[in-house]
């Protein structure tokens, strides 16, 4: 069994939740291997204490309580590529009495500042970003945010097909409201924000996808973390991904989310008759786990979509680097996945590369199984962590030697994954 790199939305929102915690409280996230994650330089910018455990303490972050107050920041603060971090921080800085100023990464802001910003206002939060005249509804980073005048006010929430960013902000703004929070989503989506404020001592109940948030006078969270960093399902993916593209392997992970709208990449391996066994450990800041064992590749074709896809929780070069293990000319389809054009291209172009006959549909991907029969090749990454490392993981089971270039963002986002893989037996060198 191995550690699995932590899950990078799971411990931006603990970090969050942690910092709201009480004044001077320490809070305690462990996990070896956490990447590069935008809500630490974030955290700092705005007064919080947020310092990296190392060597024998076992890595992770210790993050000192604020009380949920905090001084104006001094420049913008730059959430980068974490949607997770841009909800938080944004909802927690709606409900302040200070003006701050929220950045991110164009396709993040573009891809979930309206929503979360449509959420806020209408608690009367103060928010206003750069409006995109030709997408009506996109809004554009960086954002002014606040100052509010008086407390968020009590908040019923309907919520579009999938939003969970605007949930997460909703909820965290909900802290410092003067009334209930009542959010109805017509589907349940991704929960950690819910598990870890829970975990956290949060007056939060949910029955499917109705939740029900009542604020704690005075303090927004009533008590510190001390938990265990799941593994993400990214990591988990690739390193199962390795198991199934290299005949006679056997890969574990240890302790991966295993949340309900987590598990999707998962049934559907299993549907495919992936030889999977599967089991249930402790949570992980309120996030239930598992241990994932890969044995064997599908036996069938992977098939992904509808419902299913919005559970995947692994992007869609890993999913299709996975169909593409399947048996030879079995016909494999992943519909209604969550991502843009360019990375649909750019996973195109990968399996291209390995042999692998795949094409775009305009709803989804087409792969055609190549299991045993991948061929080495050279391609480039362009900075997508989840592309270079399915490539990565197809290439041992590939003939002859693959260079991938452009994988500087692997390193950065999964520091632990190359290594991992040559613990295992791979043969991979990595350089910056």
């Amino acid at each position: 069994m191995v550690p699995g790199t932590p899950d990078e939305e799971t411990a931006t929102l603990a970090a969050v939740v942690a910092a709201l915690g009480p004044r001077g409280a320490v809070s305690t996230l462990r996990g070896r291997g956490l990447g590069a994650i935008p809500v630490i330089a974030a955290l700092r910018d705005l007064g919080v204490s947020v310092e990296r455990r190392a060597g024998a303490a076992g890595g992770g972050l210790s993050i000192v309580g604020t009380g949920g107050a905090l001084a104006a920041p001094r420049r913008p603060i730059d959430c980068g590529d974490s949607p997770a971090a841009l909800a938080a921080l944004t909802g927690w800085l709606s409900a302040l009495p200070i003006e701050s100023t929220v950045d991110a990464d164009e396709a993040v802001a573009r891809r979930h500042l309206f929503s979360i910003a449509r959420a806020l206002r209408q608690r009367g939060a103060l928010i206003e970003g750069r409006l995109e005249p030709k997408r009506p509804r996109e809004l554009g980073a960086p954002c002014v945010v606040g100052p509010a005048t008086q407390a968020p006010s009590p908040l019923e929430l309907a919520l579009a097909a999938h939003e969970p960013l605007a949930k997460t902000a909703a909820l965290v703004s909900g802290l410092f409201a003067n009334g209930e929070t009542r959010i109805v989503e017509p589907l349940v989506t991704s929960d950690f924000c819910e598990r870890i404020l829970v975990a956290a001592g949060a007056k939060l109940r949910a029955a499917g996808p109705h939740l029900l948030l009542e604020p704690i006078p005075d303090v927004p969270i009533p008590r510190s973390l001390d938990e265990e960093l799941p593994a993400s399902p990214s990591s988990a993916a690739g390193l199962v991904l390795a198991a199934l593209a290299v005949p006679m392997s056997r890969v574990g992970v240890r302790r991966v989310v295993a949340t309900p709208p987590a598990l999707g990449w998962l049934e559907s391996l299993r549907d495919a008759g992936a030889a999977l066994h599967l089991e249930a450990k402790p949570d992980a800041c309120g996030v239930p786990t598992l241990d994932v064992i890969a044995v064997g590749p599908p036996a069938r074709a992977l098939v992904v979509g509808g419902e299913r896809a919005a559970r995947a929780a692994v992007a869609l070069p890993l999913l299709a680097a996975m169909a593409a293990t399947a048996p030879r000319g079995t016909a494999c389809r992943l519909d209604d996945l969550p991502c843009d054009r360019e990375t649909s291209a750019a996973t195109e172009r990968m399996l291209t590369a390995f042999g692998v006959s795949a094409a775009w549909t305009g709803q989804g991907l087409d792969v055609v199984g190549q299991a045993q029969a991948l061929t080495a090749c050279e391609l480039d990454a362009d900075g997508d962590p989840e592309l270079a490392m399915a490539a990565a993981a197809l290439a041992l089971g590939a003939r002859g030697t693959t260079v991938i270039h452009g994988a500087e963002a692997l390193l950065r986002k999964h520091p632990r994954f190359v290594s991992t893989l040559r613990a295992l037996g791979a043969a991979i060198d990595a350089s910056e």
